[in-house]
């Protein structure tokens, strides 16, 4: 009897420099056609979409992350620590390249779960992937910030269409790229994850997945990893994306820090 076994394997979107024996380049990152284009970070909601800028014992790296208050920025938690496993020493937050709105992080929250140890092979801290940023500026009193939402709420059959995703790609660092209109397959990957296939790469860490919500721009979701199918020439086949269990802490933090 013959068996079609499915190699499948996951990439976080660190900005680390790609292994050679992987031999996935950065255009292998993009599920199908690259549907990006540039958007304008000067203006709302893009321009609550920044730079994460962190600083470990070992190393650096640049993600993306959103904000969600006056001084509240979601994340991915991987983007705070190092391969090794050392957490970031500085992290520093900058929503706009022109107008330099930034902003040093005063601390931190990721979730006690995540292990940055634990293979993503395994698929166990997809879910446990998201982290948030206390800003000392309240830069989103200017730049705007976004609300956040249990996806569950939008009431949507899945696979939808419909959502947004920013960030900096590793292959277009200097400009803030968008995947307008992409598809969430399917919530509940492990509890509180969704797939998707939101175009994205090394640099995207931590981009908000967002959708109009009672008519605002709400983050459902944090751009994690992405899946590749190592059986059809390393093809990629949709992205994972922490969701819904980074909503009720937003939301104290909010209470707490934004009195």
């Amino acid at each position: 009897m013959h068996r079609l076994i499915i190699l499948l394997c996951i990439f976080i979107f660190t900005v680390s420099p790609l292994k050679a024996e992987n031999k996935i380049s950065l255009r292998d990152y993009i599920v199908g056609n690259d549907d990006r284009v540039v958007v304008q970070d000067n203006q709302y909601p893009w321009s609550a979409i920044g730079r994460v800028i962190s600083e470990t014992r070992v190393d650096g790296g640049n993600c993306t992350g959103s904000l969600v208050g006056k001084k509240i920025v979601l994340t991915a938690a991987h983007c705070l620590f190092s391969e090794t496993g050392f957490r970031a020493r500085k992290i520093t937050f900058i929503a706009n390249d022109k107008t330099r709105h930034a902003s040093e992080a005063i601390s931190y929250y990721v979730p006690k779960e995540f292990d940055i140890r634990k293979s993503e092979i395994f698929k166990r801290q997809s879910k446990h992937d998201w982290a948030l940023l206390i800003l000392e500026k309240p830069i989103g009193d200017v730049v705007g910030y976004f609300g956040v939402v249990e996806i569950d709420k939008l009431k949507k059959q899945w696979p939808s269409r419909g959502f947004q995703q920013a960030g900096f790609s590793a292959d277009k660092q200097n400009f803030l790229t968008a995947h307008i209109d992409c598809t969430i397959l399917r919530t509940g990957f492990m509890d509180n994850t969704i797939y998707h296939q939101c175009d994205g790469m090394p640099g995207d860490s931590g981009a908000p997945i967002w959708a109009k919500y009672n008519d605002r721009p709400y983050v459902v979701a944090v751009f994690g990893s992405i899946q590749f199918d190592m059986s059809q020439n390393n093809k990629a086949t949709r992205g994972v994306a922490a969701s819904k269990a980074f909503v009720k802490k937003v939301l104290e933090m909010r209470q707490y820090y934004e009195k």
